[in-house]
């Protein structure tokens, strides 16, 4: 009986990760198998005990037993040492230092200073053309002049030609593993950052830049060597983001929302937008069934600060291509930035909804499991044409 019991410990606890692993964006949990794992761990033993009765047919039970607790402490005492000095030890590793001879191979030698407390002395970026989806890899060199007096943040933004943020990571120095607290002055270290570029990224030329802050509070200022103001923040080159590889549509994009349909592609008319005008995008799904009825793709428009919303609903049954004339739905979508839009930076995101139930379709990975019920596309700037011409009027 209470092995069966400590089984069905384990099977409910396995149920219950497998459920969440398919139904969060999060993706796997293990720790939710925590509660299991003491019946997991007595049952391995139970099973290993086995080998006791088997073996004692040749030689003394007792000394099998006892062998038997040997072997098993011994690989659990290899298993504890590579986790910490194979696994732990790597991970939380302060980042590696630098001298002058490493600062030779840098790329980009600079000497840009960051209020009074830290200097970077070069970096390097891994690539100056990224596609959608794809990733940005930069290395800081660092040399800290006073101590800080608490925690700063880093940022690495990538903001486009619209002026608008394509990615940002906000991370403490070197991934939380040298935080600026503990800085000394004379430390110098090499900080490498990572920065995803959505899948979404609308093709264009965008700034990367870096910066530090106090969370809720204020940037550091940034100065050349010479003690020229440089700003809040620190360009570090521009970088050209290209649509997906294959080309063959504009914003190429391979979704599922639910079993219902694949988002291909998406295409605005603009993405600098004028006060009152229209904003197009256009939609391009193919069918997973032709049975789409109640299903409604709706394009929604918000302002940076979320006081501003405004949405556009089509019936995807309506617009499927009548049959045999392909599996390829373009959905139009026009919005008009007029009744209180403001200048500034707008987000545009997808939903598919079921008119009947106002349920949201999934958007569903390659995997199976979901990942949200949203998708978020390239922003757009709404601009105020009149305040732009009377700017230059002399």
């Amino acid at each position: 009986f209470a092995v069966g019991l400590m089984v069905l410990q384990i099977l409910m606890y396995f149920a219950v990760l497998f459920a969440y692993i398919l139904l969060s964006p999060a993706g796997a949990m293990g720790r939710f198998f925590f509660p299991g794992l003491p019946a997991l761990v007595i049952l391995i033993f139970y099973g290993l005990a086995q080998w006791v009765g088997l073996l004692g047919r040749w030689i003394n039970q007792r000394t099998a037993a006892r062998g038997l607790t040997a072997v098993t402490t011994v690989l659990m005492a290899i298993l504890a040492a590579v986790a910490l000095f194979g696994y732990l030890a790597p991970a939380y590793a302060p980042p590696p230092t630098w001298d002058e001879s490493d600062l030779a191979a840098v790329s980009h030698p600079v000497d840009v200073q960051f209020a009074s407390l830290v200097k970077l002395r070069g970096y390097n970026i891994d690539r100056q053309t990224v596609t959608a989806a794809g990733m940005i890899e930069v290395e800081l060199y660092w040399e800290v002049l006073n101590q800080p007096p608490g925690d700063y943040w880093l940022f690495v933004h990538l903001i486009d030609d619209v002026d608008a943020l394509v990615a940002q990571r906000d991370t403490h120095p070197a991934l939380g593993k040298f935080p600026s607290s503990q800085w000394r002055p004379g430390d110098r270290f090499v900080d490498t950052i990572s920065l995803p570029v959505p899948a979404t990224a609308y093709p264009s030329t965008a700034a990367l830049q870096i910066g530090l802050y106090e969370p809720g509070a204020y940037r550091l200022p940034v100065s050349a060597a010479d003690g020229t103001a440089l700003g809040d923040a620190f360009v570090l080159n521009d970088i050209t983001i290209t649509a997906a590889e294959d080309g063959l549509l504009p914003n190429s994009s391979d979704l599922n929302f639910g079993p219902y349909v694949r988002l291909l592609s998406y295409e605005y008319n603009t993405r600098e937008v004028n006060l009152g005008e229209d904003i197009e995008i256009t939609l391009r799904w193919e069918m997973l069934q032709r049975d789409l009825d109640g299903q409604v793709s709706q394009v929604v428009v918000t302002s940076a600060d979320g006081s501003w919303r405004k949405w556009s609903d089509n019936s995807l049954q309506k617009r499927r291509p009548p049959e045999g004339e392909g599996n390829i739905i373009v959905d139009v979508h026009s919005i008009g930035l007029n009744d209180g839009a403001t200048p500034g930076t707008y987000e545009i995101s997808i939903l598919l909804i079921d008119f009947f139930t106002q349920n949201r379709a999934n958007i569903v990975a390659e995997d199976g499991h979901w990942i949200d019920n949203e998708l978020k596309l390239s922003p757009i700037r709404v601009i105020d044409p009149t305040a732009t011409s009377a700017s230059t009027d002399p």
